[in-house]
């Protein structure tokens, strides 16, 4: 019987006239109780929140177009709005990669990506897919092209010279090449799919005694001006790894908000044993000091927009673990989002509808989370003999449909909550000395409003970045020694902004020449770039060192020193235009005649879009011919990587780069710039 029944007959009053009447309004206190929590429930059933699932890339669910048909379904079906799809596992790709091999479980080459965020995006609600990118974990390949097997010299190793840590064979991201290279993995994706975020996993070291790379260490004695080889509990060196971590997370982050500020960059982090009681708690904890991931410290700088903390608990077993962890989570926000990371394999499913709503209650300070995220659409849930299920139909069911289990957690669709707005604007820049464009590593960097001074310094690639400042006028000063103090004025008009600022201490003037963008890569001119300035209208045609590790893609802005002595160009990266790739269009571009690409208007480097008809094939391509005259179309990379082939007679858009140096010749952009044309059309 209800409590209600049994407190009325225990407390009758002195007449039944007087206990009817207090039982009416009792009764009518009560209905109004319960129909004001039926309204709040339904408010919040309705309030905006994610409820997503993080897939892997090695169990089926992204390897063809119909597994990620059946995944859309279900994940509509259970009234989910968000996907974190793993697309790189060990430094491979189930996207079509500038950078890295396809991934062995697609030997077809099938762009899944693509394919995910076409069908994610059509379904109602929207799905919003987030591309979970493995960071420093990436061994497991041994193929040509993967980055281990081109740059051993990156690897993360112990201080007895072990590589694998019992995890993964790991990069090192306070190696510079390292850095680089995964750097630019995540800004690959996000200049060239509408992905909703981009997501780290493994943004870590594996192991405090590893991270002893000999760059890194070299690096680490330099800017403390130390000798020999520190030890792996040395609180310097410790934090030497934590920086180097931050920094690339920050690297990332600013770049991505620079050229779509509406990409969410989320994490993937570290929560083993108890959950802290405190910051202080926190900074002694498996995540801070054990494998060096400061993801409260990154949500405190804004250079993460969603925290999703694996919260991997077995309900029945660690429950006061997974307590105090979803407590210190919800608290520790600074303004920021943060989704709830269930482990769903280790619970049943009752066990996994418990801890959805305890990620929703709020905290005792009454700080709320910004969704759920279950691990792992594949493995569903424990099974009442401990085995793990997979694809288990009832857990999809139970979260939006009445059943055994009893109310679903997600009984009605909603919308995906929208990013946190900006809070301030962005300040970065690279700090590159000497002819050979070096990093200047540890280089002191300050923000001065007159007021309040902020203070930073530059990684292993000379890079720095301030986020979250308020708009106001500063004054920057970078402190490169030996050389002298640089200062400038920076001006942050309103949030959002984002103000780039290199500097170049200890080269002369007369080496050094940039910005320039990137308008057709060196893997696809045999070792050359071509490079535009928009400004002066000026391009150029510049050989690629062998060595450089990475090839430059369209869109890419960098800077050229020429050493001299016969010594060929260096190329360094320091910026990525917004205004490339395919979620950012290439400039618009009209249709020019072939025969005005022979006037000085038209130099080696400038854009071009020309249609016309293949009139004959060449070695290297093709000739097109207008109404004008003909022009060489190169097609030697198309040929090599995408098997392209054309037919005299067929007509077709060319949109690429004019050379003048190799005779008149353009070069496509990439494969989607040569487009066959239908006569009328």
């Amino acid at each position: 019987m209800p409590r209600g029944g049994n407190g009325h007959r225990d407390g009758k009053g002195a007449s039944d006239q007087d206990d009817e009447t207090g039982g009416i309004r009792t009764m009518r206190a009560f209905w109004f109780a319960a129909a004001a929590a039926l309204l709040t429930c339904s408010a919040l059933a309705q309030e905006r929140e994610y409820r997503a699932f993080w897939a892997e890339g090695f169990n089926a669910g992204i390897h063809s177009r119909e597994q990620i048909d059946r995944m859309i379904q279900r994940l509509t079906e259970a009234h989910c709005n968000g996907l974190w799809q793993q697309v790189r596992k060990r430094g491979d790709a189930h996207y079509r990669s500038t950078y890295e091999i396809w991934a062995r479980e697609n030997p077809q080459h099938f762009d899944a990506l693509a394919y995910l965020l076409e069908k994610a995006h059509a379904a109602s609600p929207k799905i919003h897919v987030h591309a979970w990118i493995n960071t420093c974990a990436v061994g497991g390949d041994t193929r040509p092209g993967h980055i281990l097997v081109e740059h051993p010299e990156y690897t993360s190793i112990s201080d007895e010279g072990v590589a694998f840590d019992n995890e993964a064979m790991k990069i090192d991201p306070a190696h510079p090449g390292a850095n680089d290279w995964t750097f630019r993995v995540y800004l690959d994706v996000a200049r060239h799919y509408p992905v909703d975020g981009i997501h780290f996993d493994f943004v870590r070291y594996g192991h405090p005694r590893w991270g002893f790379n000999p760059v890194s260490v070299a690096l680490f004695n330099q800017a403390t001006g130390r000798t020999g080889k520190p030890a792996w509990d040395d609180p310097e060196f410790q934090q030497w790894r934590r920086d180097a971590v931050t920094a690339l997370v920050r690297k990332v982050y600013a770049h991505t908000k620079a050229i779509a500020p509406d990409i969410a960059v989320s994490a993937a982090t570290i929560a083993w044993g108890n959950g802290p009681g405190s910051y202080d708690e926190y900074l002694t904890s498996p995540p801070y000091c054990r494998v060096y991931q400061d993801w409260a410290g990154w949500m405190r700088e804004g250079i993460l927009d969603i925290n999703c903390p694996m919260l991997y608990f077995s309900n029945t077993r660690y429950r006061e673990f997974w307590l105090n962890w979803i407590a210190f989570a919800k608290d520790h926000k600074y303004d920021r989002q943060l989704v709830i990371g269930q482990g769903i394999w280790l619970n049943s499913i009752p066990d996994t509808l418990q801890q959805i709503q305890d990620s929703r209650a709020p905290s005792a300070k009454g700080n709320r989370a910004d969704g759920i995220l279950l691990y792992s659409y594949a493995g569903t849930n424990r099974a009442e003999d401990g085995s793990e299920q997979q694809y288990n139909p009832d857990l999809y069911r139970a979260l939006s449909q009445p059943g055994p289990y009893g109310d679903p957690p997600f009984a009605t669709p909603v919308e995906a909550p929208p990013l946190k707005p900006p809070s301030g604007g962005i300040v970065k820049g690279f700090v590159l000395t000497d002819p050979w464009l070096a990093p200047m590593v540890r280089a002191e960097v300050s923000l001065w409003d007159g007021r309040e001074r902020r203070q930073t310094v530059t990684d292993v690639t000379g890079f720095y970045a301030f986020i979250d400042v308020p708009p106001g006028r500063y004054t920057l000063t970078i402190s490169p020694k030996p050389f002298r103090d640089q200062t400038s004025q920076i001006i942050i008009a309103r949030e959002g902004d984002v103000v780039t600022h290199h500097v170049f201490p200890g080269t002369a003037s007369n080496r050094i020449s940039y910005p320039w963008m990137v308008v057709a890569g060196n893997d696809r001119c045999d070792g050359v770039v071509y490079l535009w300035d928009a400004k002066t209208g000026q391009g150029r045609r510049v050989p690629v060192r062998p060595d450089t590790p990475l090839p430059f893609q369209p869109g890419d802005i960098v800077a050229v020193s020429y050493p001299g002595g016969g010594l060929p160009p260096v190329i360094r990266l320091i910026d990525i235009s917004a205004q490339w790739g395919r979620r950012l269009p290439r400039p618009e571009l009209a249709v020019t005649p072939a025969a005005k690409l022979h006037s000085p208007e038209w130099p080696t480097g400038r854009p071009v879009c020309m249609e016309g008809r293949v009139e004959r094939l060449t070695p290297d391509g093709f000739m097109l011919r207008d109404g004008s005259g003909t022009v060489e179309v190169s097609g030697r990379y198309l040929k090599r990587d995408f098997r392209f082939s054309a037919s005299p007679g067929e007509r077709v858009r060319v949109r690429g780069v004019v050379d003048k140096e190799s005779g008149l010749m353009v070069t496509p952009f990439d494969h989607q710039a040569v487009e066959e044309l239908h006569d009328g059309g």
